[in-house]
């Protein structure tokens, strides 16, 4: 089969749980012998050019950039709020050059199926229908309205008054592009039941990320214990998340430890989440180099989320090197675990503090997290266990489709 994916930005460097979630599913179908190609927004805040982009990987999937600028820009939001119901965080993406090689594309190849990285990827939706007759997969990454609810809860003033606004504008958009596709993919169960619920009728199927995970966990504890956090510092819940924990549950856990050092790293964090990380025991290294040694270096990972939806891809990653891990009741969703024994969920400062102390005074405890989180993440999310079964869903729903 041939393949078009669309993205709102380069999933590249593999550094985010975006970049992962998308990048493991296109290897996934092109190691299964389909034909790959990516057409992708390159934004200014997550520019690649091409020459960066590696030969290992380009190899197998056809990357095609075209520069968008998704900047804010403060004017068109001041008018998109008092003259439009749109939704301008959905507003950023519709580009014309964007659809001008989405057109051209279309009409010098046949493709079989289109596939929308997210709801962001949806207003293309008529183009696709005008110049092709590929069958269109949604692959909703998340719930994306729920994402902008759940911030709201947790901020104040003004801006909890805008992120509601705006949330309520993304439910209305994302009801109103149900059903447009042919195929419903999501990648927790969750999802799929609430958009169900929100009317989706189109045939529907969870793939979670796949991963190369190895024959063993990584390597025994060794060296000074230690506690990290990864993750995209652009997105607004990572950023509500680390400080919620900053704030609340590290003196806790640093006047218990005061030896212990909490190392935070991240691409694209803004000026003054920097500064806010210049505390005693806190150790900021900004973008990495290499994710999977930052994590496998690390006793404990923290995944403190108060907002979200969809799966955390980052969780799903210690979970495959056998980290022992401290999350929230949001951070977990849609992942088949148990607190106390592939990881460990807490939502109230004190009881997270908590939870990251027992560990550090017991590292036999981190080592058993780490052994139960391994094997969850051998039974759940091999590559085999999530593209294997989408693509045969695929034929026979064109089977179905052509009888």
């Amino acid at each position: 089969m041939k393949i078009l994916s669309l993205a709102n930005k380069v999933p590249f460097p593999r550094k985010d749980g975006g970049a992962i979630g998308i990048l493991n599913i296109l290897e996934g179908y092109v190691d299964n012998g389909h034909q790959v190609t990516l057409l992708a927004m390159n934004t200014p805040k997550h520019h690649i050019r091409e020459n960066e982009l590696p030969t290992d990987l380009t190899s197998k999937i056809r990357f095609l950039l075209v520069d968008v600028n998704t900047n804010i820009k403060v004017l068109s939001l001041l008018v998109n709020w008092a003259f439009s119901l749109k939704a301008y965080i959905l507003e950023r993406f519709v580009s014309p050059p964007f659809e001008k090689q989405l057109i051209k594309l279309l009409q010098g190849e046949s493709f079989d199926f289109v596939q929308l990285e997210g709801l962001y990827l949806c207003p293309y939706i008529p183009s696709i229908r005008q110049n092709s007759d590929a069958w269109i997969i949604l692959r909703e990454h998340n719930v994306e309205h729920e994402i902008w609810e759940r911030t709201a809860e947790v901020e104040k003033g003004f801006k909890r008054f805008y992120l509601k606004n705006m949330a309520k504008r993304l439910r209305k958009a994302e009801i109103g592009f149900l059903n447009q596709y042919d195929i419903l993919s999501t990648v927790t169960d969750r999802d799929k039941e609430k958009l169900n619920r929100l009317g989706n009728r189109q045939p529907a199927i969870v793939m979670q990320p796949g991963f190369a995970i190895e024959t063993k966990p990584a390597s025994e504890l060794t060296g000074p214990l230690s506690i990290g956090f990864l993750g995209a510092l652009d997105w607004i819940p990572n950023q509500i998340g680390l400080k919620w924990f900053v704030e609340n549950c590290w003196p806790q856990i640093h006047s218990a430890h005061p030896d212990i050092q909490f190392l935070v790293a991240g691409r694209n964090a803004p000026e003054d989440l920097d500064e806010f990380l210049k505390k005693p025991g806190i150790v900021f290294f900004g973008e990495i180099e290499d994710a999977h040694d930052f994590i496998s270096s690390r006793s404990v990972l923290i995944v403190p989320l108060l907002s979200g939806s969809g799966v955390r891809v980052k969780i799903l990653e210690g979970l495959t090197l056998g980290k022992a891990i401290v999350t929230t009741s949001i951070g977990a969703e849609g992942i088949p675990v148990q607190s106390g024994k592939e990881l460990i969920i807490a939502d109230a400062p004190e009881a997270f503090a908590k939870a990251v102390i027992q560990l550090i005074n017991n590292p036999d405890h981190i080592q058993q997290l780490g052994h139960e989180a391994f094997r969850l993440a051998s039974e759940h999310y091999r590559y085999d266990k999530a593209v294997i079964p989408f693509l045969q869903f695929l034929e026979k729903e064109k089977e179905v489709h052509h009888a």
